[in-house]
């Protein structure tokens, strides 16, 4: 029996449209990694006139699920189990910001995946490592 191949993402979700991504990143499926590149608006502005944290944390979780979804397929459930964000500096509107997310870790139930952010001139913005329990769904017949 061979394995049906994996089924990868065609459209972006809703979620991430209302971030302001207009287009997957990149995925290198060797080094098990995604990287997309966004750029944060006014809207997402907080009282100090930076980007939002909790931009950053929507973002750093899409950009996760999508790295998962490349990896294994739509048909992967995850839910993530903790994902602290360490904040280096605060970001600029307007400016570029680079989200690098790559699994570190598998096992058949959990997987973790260790993510930064720089801005334009590759400063790290965040870091963050996050473990997700996820499973292969299937469909009864």
């Amino acid at each position: 029996m061979s394995e049906k191949p994996v089924t990868r993402p065609t459209e972006l979700t809703s979620f991430a449209q209302l971030l302001g991504i207009t287009r997957f990143g990149n995925f290198f499926a060797d080094s098990k990694t995604y990287i997309i590149r966004v750029t944060p608006t006014q809207e997402i502005a907080n009282l100090f006139g930076t980007v939002h944290g909790g931009y950053l944390a929507s973002v750093i979780d899409d950009s996760a699920g999508m790295l998962i979804f490349f990896l294994y397929g739509v048909n992967s459930a995850i839910t993530a189990r903790s994902s602290p964000i360490e904040m280096k500096r605060a970001p600029r509107l307007n400016q570029p910001l680079t989200f690098t997310m790559r699994v570190t870790k598998e096992t058949k139930t959990e997987i973790w995946v260790m993510g930064e952010v720089r801005d334009d001139a590759g400063r790290l913005v965040a870091l963050t490592s996050r473990s997700s329990r996820w499973c292969k769904r299937t469909r009864r017949r």
